[in-house]
């Protein structure tokens, strides 16, 4: 009897050390992501210290694994958005040494958890305030009072959204993610935009659904982004074919303003989608906000497509 009381108190003993290392660790790893070094992209020994560190702790075990990957989401959008291709970097440098492990379990560890967390939280699954981390407290807008702080909790709300897309952009700029998932989400932010506008009885000065459309502009406004999109478009020569005569449907929808059911999967051709931004432009069917943006981008896509030799691409195209 008496041994087994030891047991189990030894047990307890051993299981509070390491919820108290877990805490501890916990702490660590969030002064860290607080720590403006985070941010001297200017210094190399610094980054370099910080990318070891935060790799040692992702393979530790599962919670700091979690700790560590949702830590970067937060950074990436809460921070500068210039800043995003920094923590993009991070995810590449830990995923690359983790291959480096004998144990399989946790060569994908890191990997799995960012992307669980980017999905869960895109989809709307996971609060975009609630994350493990939890760096700063955010009120329910149910509770709130005030219509002031309504207003802000929904421009941060927005602010973060905008930069996740980035983020997702950026990963598969530094070819962390792979082309199939930002797809998904720019055909997903469509589709969010169109539901909005189909369900709106009329154009006002700054609809609610023009928000996602917002997000994906600005995921084209980035020009890293947009040349890794549009070489993955020249490689597969689908920078001028739509998929499934989805462009004429979405056209359509948006001329007639009436959709019979929700649109969830759109694919399109990178031309598609800024044949769609043109049709919105010319028949005036979004704010002056995002005519301002979408001028601005399409200018900015030509000069790009002149850089990248799109003479060239056609020519071998039409061969």
């Amino acid at each position: 009897m008496n041994q087994v009381i030891q047991d189990q108190t030894l047990e307890y003993i051993i299981m509070q050390k390491r919820i108290l290392s877990h805490v501890e660790n916990r702490q660590k790893i969030k002064q860290l992501y607080r720590d403006k070094g985070i941010q001297m992209l200017d210094k190399p020994e610094q980054v370099q210290v910080i990318k070891e560190k935060l790799f040692k702790w992702a393979i530790t075990n599962e919670n700091l694994c979690k700790y560590v990957s949702e830590g970067i989401i937060e950074k990436a959008i809460t921070t500068e958005i210039s800043q995003s291709p920094f923590y993009a970097q991070l995810c590449k440098y830990i995923i690359k040494e983790s291959k480096k492990l004998q144990n399989e379990a946790q060569q994908q560890q890191f990997k799995s958890h960012l992307y669980n967390n980017i999905q869960s939280i895109f989809e709307g699954k996971k609060d975009i305030f609630k994350l493990t981390m939890n760096f700063s407290y955010q009120e329910k807008p149910e509770n709130m009072q005030s219509n002031n702080k309504k207003n802000l909790y929904f421009i941060e709300k927005k602010k973060r959204e905008k930069q996740l897309i980035i983020f997702i952009g950026y990963l598969f700029a530094q070819e962390v993610m792979n082309f199939c998932i930002l797809d998904i989400c720019m055909g997903t932010l469509l589709s969010r935009f169109i539901n909005g506008y189909c369900e709106a009885s009329e154009l006002v000065k700054e609809a609610h659904y023009e928000y996602h459309l917002e997000n994906l502009i600005a995921l084209f406004e980035q020009k890293q982004i947009v040349k890794k999109i549009v070489e993955k478009y020249l490689n597969k020569f689908k920078f001028k074919s739509s998929y499934y005569n989805n462009l004429t449907y979405i056209i359509s929808i948006l001329e007639q303003k009436k959709l019979d059911k929700d649109i969830d999967d759109i694919y399109l051709s990178l031309e598609d989608y800024f044949t769609i931004f043109e049709w919105l432009n010319k028949n005036k069917k979004i704010s002056p906000k995002i005519q301002s943006m979408i001028t601005n981008l399409l200018e900015e896509m030509m000069n790009l497509l002149n850089n990248l030799d799109y003479q060239k691409f056609q020519t071998k195209k039409n061969n």
